[in-house]
């Protein structure tokens, strides 16, 4: 009896100890890739802040100088799926709600603070702009059938058509990594190439060609957002560059920025963002006579909202 109890007993450890293992796995995520068709829409909101103490060395002539400079980036936009050939959209729309972008700057050489809208002249907040990709290119027209064209075309193709991709569904967990089933906990390095469509289109070239973006995702949990199965991850961005702002400006600058991403699990579509972090820039330009430094922190907060348009809005 002694026996058999002693062997009941070792049984019920080694089929608990499997329980326990069984329960302590990981959970792994399949993920299901899905491409914008006809009639998709994509609502989203962007708020983004950079904040900078700059500290200025003008030589001889303008000694030592600081100043405070602040910008402020804010849009709402739905984009509608108008054609689709395959996998490829062919015709979409943008319907602009908000559109801002502003700097501010205050130092003790200038009189007064001073703000300036960097929109100026080529804000498109209250219009509605159609897209058309031909094999000649990217055609965009406001609603008169007016051709955009200068800084208009050059921001509103840089923003909606970026690397033959939707910018409003730009990036997808999909454009990020090869892998459909990720473990919670699991974490993914995201290739150079891959990371740089993380950074809008409009500051690739700031970067400078020797710019390197590297970019971590770790698999935190699943959740469920606006009636949706999303996987949340933990995300590690870093970028160093060396922008020219000017011609004879040599400057080096680098960011580090940590926050959380959520991720569609039925379409690896990204459903919101939230990264901040420090940035550093350090330079100056020899026959300018002048060196400078500069530190700040960056915070970026994007919502998307997908749903699928009325038959009357996906004309």
């Amino acid at each position: 009896m002694k026996r058999i109890a002693f062997s009941l007993a070792l049984v019920a450890i080694l089929v608990t100890g499997l329980v326990a293992q069984e329960a302590s796995a990981p959970e792994v995520v399949k993920f299901t890739v899905k491409r914008p068709g006809v009639g998709d829409v994509a609502t989203r909101a962007t708020n983004q802040t950079i904040d900078l103490q700059l500290d200025m060395d003008m030589g001889e002539m303008g000694g030592q100088q600081s100043m405070v400079q602040k910008m402020e980036f804010a849009d709402s936009r739905t984009c509608t799926v108008l054609e689709a050939k395959g996998d490829s959209v062919t015709k979409f729309k943008v319907a602009y709600q908000k559109m801002k972008g502003t700097m501010k700057m205050e130092a003790a050489m200038l009189p007064e603070p001073m703000e300036q809208d960097l929109l100026e002249g080529r804000n498109p907040a209250g219009e509605t702009y159609v897209f058309t990709v031909t094999d000649g290119g990217l055609t965009i027209t406001n609603e008169e059938g007016e051709e955009a064209s200068g800084e208009m075309r050059e921001m509103l193709s840089s923003m909606e058509w970026t690397d033959n991709r939707l910018g409003a569904w730009s990036p997808s967990m999909a454009d990020l990594t090869e892998k459909r089933e990720i473990s919670v906990g699991e974490t993914i390095t995201v290739s150079r190439e891959k990371a740089l469509s993380f950074v809008p289109q409009q500051n690739r070239a700031q970067l400078g060609d020797d710019a390197n973006v590297s970019m971590e995702l770790t698999l935190k949990e699943t959740t469920m957002s606006l009636g949706a199965k999303v996987a949340v991850f933990d995300s590690k961005l870093k970028i160093t560059g060396t922008p020219g702002a000017e011609e004879g400006m040599a400057m080096e600058l680098s960011m580090e920025m940590t926050g959380t991403m959520t991720v569609g699990v039925d379409n690896m579509w990204v459903y919101s963002s939230k990264m901040k972090g420090p940035m550093k820039m350090e330079g100056g330009s020899a026959e300018m006579g002048m060196q400078m430094t500069g530190n700040g922190n960056m915070v970026l907060d994007a919502l998307a909202v997908y749903s699928k348009a009325k038959p009357a809005e996906a004309k």
